[in-house]
């Protein structure tokens, strides 16, 4: 039976993962001599034989496209946690150390982002409103606006 798996443009076929972790374990190739499924960084071992190296590990092999969403999921559990209260001197310290992305000011709260991500699309987001500077990790596809209500909130329960 012909091997209709396909190495895509990065050279990768599948992926190794361990569904709840925030990273890949490793990927696969096709070989273009062999056409055996082999994975990467291991000397060439098989994907059978890793995979029997491997066992009770559970690690599953997927799409990659099935996979980055259950990383995406993983980073953002372990790393986006809630908003503390920082001092004026670390947010200056935060916006002057690196350049600022997405620096905005939205329904009174002035808000930024860090330009170095933490793992994924997750990095630090500062926001200050008055005289009180807030702190957390986010993912950059949250809503400026609902940052702005978050600490909206943390401030009026204060």
């Amino acid at each position: 039976m012909e091997n209709t798996l396909k190495n895509d443009e990065y050279g990768v076929c599948r992926v190794i993962y361990k569904p709840g972790e925030r990273n890949l374990q490793s990927t696969t190739y096709i070989c273009s001599d062999t056409g055996v499924e082999r994975v990467q960084f291991t000397g060439g071992k098989t994907l059978d034989e890793y995979m029997a190296d491997k066992a009770g590990q559970g690690l599953e092999v997927m799409p990659y496209e099935m996979a980055a969403p259950m990383m995406e999921a993983a980073q953002i559990a372990e790393y986006c946690k809630p908003w503390r209260e920082i001092t004026k001197e670390q947010w200056w310290e935060m916006l002057e150390v690196l350049p600022p992305e997405k620096w905005q000011k939205v329904a009174g709260v002035e808000i930024f982002r860090m330009s170095e991500y933490t793992s994924g699309t997750v990095t630090g987001h500062y926001a200050r409103l008055g005289d009180r500077y807030f702190s957390a990790n986010r993912d950059i596809r949250t809503d400026y606006a609902d940052i702005s209500g978050e600490i909206a909130s943390l401030c009026r329960a204060a």
